[in-house]
């Protein structure tokens, strides 16, 4: 629906103008289309922990449907074994998308300047190498994107995690969130 917006009128009390009725009316659909885009959160339960170097699904994505746009968000905290041994956070795309980009942002050990990935549903992003500061706290990392549905979407839009060496366990903790909304 787009915006409805009250006839106020030219002055006070212009016949021209909406009546109460109506124009409170128009207010609460206004406000019901707001609402109604609210986000669906997925909480991630427990902590998804992984040694490997191909990027796994963690059990945060969501299936678009046919035709819609899609805006979404991750909020992730990351762990490492090892100091040196990035976790490295991606995105893998659901097919028959018509359009969309993400970019994926994560901390870096060395420097604290963040790590980026940026791409769109041609192909899945994989944060680079890098390594985390400690092992005993959790380091953020972040995705936004918009998907836009074909008129046969399959499959999800999905969070990914990989081990920069192989053998080593990254950890994506429990209380990560992805969350999704249509516009």
């Amino acid at each position: 629906m787009a915006q409805q917006t009250v006839n106020v009128g030219a002055s006070a009390n212009d016949s021209a103008a909406d009546t109460l009725r109506d124009a409170f009316g128009k207010v609460n659909a206004n406000f019901t289309e707001l609402y109604a885009a609210d986000w669906t959160t997925i909480l991630l339960a427990s902590d998804f922990t992984t040694s490997s170097a191909s990027a796994v699904d963690v059990g945060l994505g969501f299936a678009p449907a046919a035709n819609l746009r899609y805006e979404f968000e991750a909020r992730l905290m990351l762990r490492t074994a090892t100091t040196t041994v990035n976790p490295r956070v991606g995105l893998a795309w659901a097919s028959g998308l018509s359009d969309g980009a993400a970019t994926v942002q994560e901390s870096q050990a060395a420097t604290g300047t963040p790590l980026f990935a940026s791409g769109n549903p041609s192909a899945a992003l994989l944060i680079a190498v890098g390594g985390l500061p400690n092992t005993t706290g959790s380091w953020p990392a972040k995705v936004d994107g918009i998907a836009l549905a074909g008129a046969t979407p399959s499959g999800s839009v999905r969070i990914q995690l990989a081990s920069e060496t192989a053998g080593t366990n990254v950890t994506l903790k429990a209380g990560s969130i992805l969350r999704y909304r249509t516009f």
